[in-house]
This record gives structure tokens, C-alpha cells and sequence, in this order.
């Protein structure tokens, strides 16, 4: 855990504890990439009749306290989704139709994007599902994409649904990969296939013009 990070003449240090006690590290540059946990404690859940296990409230599938039906909770309170914002702001939005609505509306996981590590399926993940899907994987720096920018990282993996065609999961790295990754994950929420993107016409030269070559 970071306790602190404090300015010198130098640099910058970084004071932390973790399991092997309290540690200071100097650095010129600090990157925190932990993630962030809710802080639950100061909200006195107790008193409301709200659970909480594993510093998550208990919810049901809308997204309401299972002790307390008077509660609901989004983002990282609710800790369902991927911790990411987009997450959070879809979270609000089911909360606020089941407030006003009753339970009418349930959050939806399916192709949420991500720029930094993978929080959709992965290969390993969708073996473990025993799903039945082919895999492409290329490193492509010698693409147009990555040569016109100069860039020696380039690649992608894509997991394509045997029979159906479904894209199951993406993962890419390189130039534009911020941007891709947002096409990939619209093509799993609805449903759209390999063919699909392959018969798709995209504008030149950009990132997006690769897609169908990764499928």
C-alpha cells in the first residue's frame, strides 16, 4: 500500500507498507497504477442494516443492497463491473432506472473496453468456459499502420467463437490500440461476427482499417 510520495532536491520518494513492512523507494518519476478500493468504513453501513463482505455491499442483480432494499450502489461501491469509469457511469444509470422505475433493469458487463490489462475474456478464461473458438495472433510491425508511425510495436490476438463467428475477446498492442479496442468491444456487446467486420468498410489509413485483417 502507498502511504506517500514526497518531493526532494533529487527526485521523489515513495514511502509504502506491504508484507514485508514498511519500505521507502526513490524514483524520478511515480506512476500509481494500484487501483482504488471504496472506502465503506465512513458510511456507517452497520447502522442501516447495509452488508458488506469483502469491503463490497451485498447486492442483487439490479444493483440493490440484499439486507436493505432502500439501498443501491454503483461503481466502486458496487464493485460488480471492471473497476474502470465507463463502469461506473453505467452502474449510475441502472441504479437511477431502478430507483425510479422499480427493478426493471440489470447491468451489462458484455465487451467492456479497457486501455492498460485485459478485463474481458482472455484465452485461458474462455478455455476455462469450455467455449470452442479459434485463435489469431500476429505481431505486426510491419503493417502500414505501424510503419507510418514509425512504431516497432505492433500486434493483436482475437478470439472468434467457432460455428457462430462471434467475436469472443480482443487484446491489442500499438498504435491506435486505445481507439481499436473501443470497435472491438461493440463488436462482442452486440453480437456482431468475424464476417462482419471483415465485410466492413473502414477509412484510410487509419487503426481501425486493420480490424478486419484480425479476425
Amino acid at each position: 500500500m502507498i502511504l506517500s510520495t514526497g518531493a526532494t532536491a533529487n527526485g521523489l520518494l515513495v514511502h509504502a507498507d506491504g508484507a514485508h513492512g514498511k519500505q521507502t523507494v526513490a524514483a524520478d518519476l511515480v506512476v500509481h497504477a494500484a487501483g482504488r478500493e471504496p472506502d465503506l468504513d465512513v458510511l456507517d453501513l452497520t447502522a442501516a442494516q447495509v452488508r458488506v463482505s469483502k469491503n463490497r455491499l451485498e447486492l442483487n442483480e439490479y444493483l440493490q443492497s440484499v439486507s436493505n432494499p432502500l439501498v443501491y450502489a454503483a461503481g466502486d461501491a458496487a464493485s460488480v463491473g471492471p473497476p474502470l469509469t465507463p463502469v461506473s457511469s453505467h452502474d449510475g444509470k441502472v441504479v437511477a432506472t431502478n430507483i425510479l422505475e422499480g427493478n426493471s433493469r440489470k447491468p451489462d458487463f458484455r465487451g467492456v473496453p479497457s486501455v492498460g490489462p485485459p478485463w474481458r475474456l482472455t484465452e485461458r478464461q474462455a478455455r476455462t468456459q469450455g467455449l470452442k473458438f479459434k485463435v489469431k495472433s500476429e505481431n505486426t510491425p510491419n503493417w502500414y499502420t505501424a510503419r507510418r508511425l514509425a512504431e516497432g510495436v505492433y500486434g493483436y490476438k482475437t478470439l472468434v467463437e467457432e460455428g457462430t463467428g462471434r467475436i469472443l475477446g480482443a487484446h491489442i498492442v500499438g498504435p491506435h490500440a486505445d481507439e481499436v479496442i473501443n470497435l472491438f468491444g461493440l463488436a462482442i456487446r452486440h453480437n456482431l461476427t468475424a464476417r462482419d467486420l471483415q465485410t466492413t468498410m473502414f477509412a484510410y489509413p487509419t487503426g481501425a482499417s486493420d480490424i478486419g485483417s484480425m479476425v
